[in-house]
């Protein structure tokens, strides 16, 4: 497991899953910010479909773009994606971001 070659990999971080507040999203938001504010040379990649936050709040990634001006021009948000393209930003990332607040198993655990 162990073995698998980084250096072919971008400072990439991904997260694949539904924009929602059970995913994670909320929490997920300000570590983003402290991430990138740390590590200048990494980008984000958020792959999957935007929900609602709340009825007032009718886009979770509207929300995030807002919390997250600082950074937002490392962040990329592809909006949902097939499986072959899942494997691909697994494939070119050095981390996945799991941060579900419950979850019964995961298939993007299983994918990275």
């Amino acid at each position: 497991l162990f073995s698998f070659p980084l250096s072919n990999r971008s400072e990439t971080i991904c997260f694949i899953g539904k924009l929602t507040v059970l995913k994670g999203m909320i929490a997920l938001t300000p570590a983003i910010k402290e991430i990138l504010l740390r590590h200048p040379d990494y980008k984000i990649i958020i792959a999957g479909r935007d929900e609602a936050l709340s009825d007032a709040v009718p886009s979770m990634k509207a929300w995030m773009l807002d919390q997250l001006e600082a950074v937002k021009d490392r962040m990329v948000f592809t909006g949902a994606v097939e499986k072959e393209k899942v494997l691909d930003i697994l494939s070119q990332s050095r981390i996945c971001i799991v941060p579900s607040l419950w979850e019964n198993y995961p298939n993007v655990v299983l994918e990275a």
